[in-house]
C-alpha cells in the first residue's frame, strides 16, 4: 500500500482542528448520558494584537494589512474577540440547551 500527501501551508493547523473536532465529538458521545455537555470550538482567522504583531513583524505586511484581510472574509470581517466571548458565555449557560447533528461551532474562515 502507497499513501502519498500533499503538503501545503495550512496543513498542520487544519490537521489539529479536525484532531480536536473529533476528539470533542467522541468525548461528548462517551459522556452523553451523564448530561455533560461537551463544546469546542473551531475559531477561523481572529482580529488580534498578536495577530497584527504576526502580520507586520513575519509578514511584512503594512497599514491597512486588516483592511485588505477583512474584505477578503465572506461576512466582511475577521473574527471578533467579543464575539467569541459571547458565544462562549451562551454555550456556558443554561439556555444552549442540547445540540445535535453537524458540527455548527465555526467561528470565522
Amino acid at each position: 500500500m502507497a499513501t502519498a500527501a500533499v503538503v501545503g501551508p495550512d496543513t498542520s493547523g487544519s490537521s489539529s482542528k479536525a484532531g480536536l473536532a473529533g476528539l470533542t465529538r467522541n468525548v461528548a458521545h462517551a459522556h452523553r448520558w451523564g448530561k455533560i455537555r461537551i463544546n469546542g470550538l473551531n475559531i477561523g482567522w481572529t482580529e488580534t494584537d498578536g495577530e497584527d504583531f504576526v502580520q507586520r513583524a513575519l509578514h511584512g505586511a503594512d497599514d491597512n494589512w486588516l483592511e485588505k484581510a477583512n474584505a477578503s472574509q465572506p461576512m466582511g470581517k475577521l473574527g471578533q474577540v467579543d464575539e467569541i466571548a459571547e458565544f462562549v458565555v451562551f454555550l456556558l449557560s443554561g439556555r444552549s440547551g442540547r445540540k445535535g447533528g453537524p458540527d455548527r461551532s465555526q467561528l470565522g474562515s
